[in-house]
């Protein structure tokens, strides 16, 4: 039930103590009691939500929990960098698991009367993800990447991930599939976020995914069938069409 929510969107998840957010390093968040104490009970909660606790680092747990507080996802990323291109047992990173889930948007307005008690006042200096990392050195080719990189990417996971570490988008599971690829299959859009893994890795539109052995808007087209994505996927790399029917 941790991470069932209301029609708001609202879980027990997210009615938990965020003062953790306010720590300046993990030595900080570990001496503080209160900052310990909150941080805890969040992981309890958070290892409660994968079936191998013990063998998935946390950022991958977080990333593949719809109903984890994105507060607690940004946090384990700003201490735990090393996750961002680290494998777990499932053979999968952070940003693979992150294309398979609807990440649950928590409200905008909090009504404590009707909507449970949260200390919203701890989290109101918390530093957005670009003040959490330094700019990441893009290659000429991810130029319109990076112009969403410079804004706050707090809203759109992937794009999230994809701040944290671009390179991301190029590591692909134990089968060989790719993030673009999971995203569509799991019905991503590319409002969704499936736009910002083309511009993070461009050239992967002329790779055929390694299981179906389809081209992108191949993917896109088996699967949700949203035409916009299909389109998209096709102006980015048109030659793709020629070389699907040849090869097909």
């Amino acid at each position: 039930v941790v991470g069932w929510n209301n029609h708001k969107g609202i879980s027990p998840f997210s009615l938990l103590s965020r003062s953790y957010v306010n720590a300046e390093s993990l030595e900080e968040l570990e001496e503080d009691d209160q900052f310990a104490s909150d941080f805890e009970v969040a992981l309890l909660f958070l290892r409660s939500q994968v079936a191998r606790r013990d063998a998935t680092p946390l950022v991958h747990a977080a990333a593949q929990t719809p109903s984890c507080p994105r507060t607690l996802l940004l946090i384990l990323m700003k201490f735990f960098p090393e996750h961002a291109l680290q494998y777990d047992h499932e053979g999968k990173t952070p940003l693979l698991h992150a294309a398979t889930i609807h990440f649950l948007e928590e409200p905008s307005t909090w009504d404590q009367e009707n909507d449970g008690y949260r200390n919203v006042e701890a989290e109101e200096e918390f530093a957005s993800i670009t003040e959490l990392t330094e700019a990441v050195e893009l290659e000429p080719s991810y130029k319109r990447l990076e112009e969403h990189l410079t804004k706050d990417p707090t809203s759109n996971l992937l794009l999230l991930m994809l701040r944290w570490n671009t390179h991301a988008a190029r590591f692909a599971d134990k089968d060989g599939q790719l993030p673009l690829a999971h995203a569509l299959q799991h019905n991503k859009t590319w409002g969704d976020g499936v736009q910002y893994l083309v511009w993070a890795a461009p050239r992967l539109l002329e790779t055929r995914d390694k299981v179906s052995h389809f081209y992108p808007f191949q993917l896109a087209a088996t699967g949700n069938c949203d035409l916009d994505t299909i389109y998209h996927l096709i102006r980015s790399f048109p030659q793709s069409v020629a070389l699907g029917l040849r090869q097909g």
